[in-house]
């Protein structure tokens, strides 16, 4: 065998090794998985609650999961209370010319004006929830959210006058009063609930589900309390004298505005399921009071309501000691207010409480 027979046979061996030689320098992906999730659950309010829970679990292909409950609420009132004292007196002294008198002088005492106290109340809920499936191959997943709020706020406006005429001429005299009370209480209340949830089954193609669900619920008034007041004393040349007073009270809600709206979704692309739901409720009441006051308007305690640790009290309506109004029963009742009765008199009359 010839040198180059020898050296082509050499070649031939070595190219058919390299050829019969495993590839181990690379590979070809059979299979993977992934995923990714989150999830997130606020509240700001003390009475409210949101939850938000999921679970995926993927074979093959790549899975992602987001869960969000959020609940929020908003509560303003402002409360007003007005008091006026307004006293008027005008005494005439009697006209001399020389030695002779001469009662000729008529005059006019008088008072009209207006009192009046606004207040305003808003309160608002918000809740806002979101489930979210998705898998790009094979697996399965579910989320659910839930989330609840409830916002209530309370105005108390008062206006309270406490007013006196008196006019003196001629050796004569005259002298009108009024004491009186307006006092509205408005209560706002809000609501709002929700809940989302989505489901899918994926065997290789690309499968989602989305359920969302957002309510917002308001309420809105203003409460006013007004007293018109018109207060006169005379007295004529006649020696004739006379005396009017009158008031008008006026306590309402104006303004009112309750408002709920709310947003849902639910999208299915595969085989999976998506539900939401929602609901909101708004309300503005006038709350109905016995002669209530946030302020005490006592003039002196005297006894011990019997059995109830109260204080009975000779008081008016501003809490000025020239004049009382009317004799009370102060006591707390069961939500803290606090409450002045009038006394049943022994006749069996009531007496009118201003307090």
């Amino acid at each position: 065998m010839s040198k180059t027979t020898r050296v082509a046979l050499l070649l031939a061996l070595l190219a058919c090794s390299v050829a019969a030689a495993p590839q181990t320098g690379r590979s070809i992906l059979q299979k993977k998985a992934s995923l990714s999730q989150s999830s997130s659950a606020s509240s700001s309010d003390p009475k409210g609650s949101a939850s938000a829970s999921g679970s995926i679990s993927v074979t093959e292909g790549e899975g992602t999961l987001e869960v969000i409950a959020d609940s929020q609420t908003f509560q303003e009132s402002r409360s007003q209370i007005k008091q006026k004292v307004q006293e008027l007196v005008e005494i005439i002294p009697n006209q001399q010319q020389g030695s002779k008198k001469e009662f000729c002088t008529t005059t006019i005492a008088s008072i009209d004006d207006e009192l009046t106290s606004i207040g305003s109340v808003a309160v608002e809920a918000f809740v806002d929830t979101l489930a979210f499936v998705q898998i790009d191959g094979v697996g399965s997943g579910c989320a659910g959210s839930a989330a609840k709020a409830e916002a209530t706020a309370a105005a108390t406006v008062q206006a309270v006058i406490d007013a006196w005429v008196e006019v003196a001429a001629n050796g004569n005299s005259a002298a009108a009063d009024i004491s009186a009370q307006a006092i509205t209480t408005v209560l706002a209340k809000a609501s709002a609930e929700a809940s989302a949830e989505a489901c899918i089954e994926s065997e290789g193609d690309l499968s989602f589900a989305e359920a969302g669900q957002t309510v917002l619920a308001s309420a809105y008034a203003k409460a006013v309390a007004s007293i018109l007041f018109w207060l006169e004393a005379g007295v004529d040349c006649s020696g004739t004298s006379d005396s009017f007073s009158e008031a008008e009270v006026t306590a309402a809600i104006e303004d009112e505005s309750t408002t709920v709206d709310g947003e849902t979704t639910s999208i299915v692309e595969g085989q999976g399921t998506a539900d939401a739901t929602g609901s909101g409720e708004a309300s503005v009441d006038r709350v109905t009071q016995r002669c209530p006051s946030p302020v005490s308007f006592c003039c002196a305690p005297s006894n011990k309501r019997r059995g109830e640790g109260g204080q009975q009290c000779r008081c008016n309506s501003t809490g000025t000691s020239r004049r009382s109004k009317c004799t009370a029963d102060f006591f707390k009742d069961d939500e803290g207010r606090v409450i002045w009765d009038a006394i049943i008199d022994a006749d069996g009359s009531n007496v009118k409480c201003r307090c």
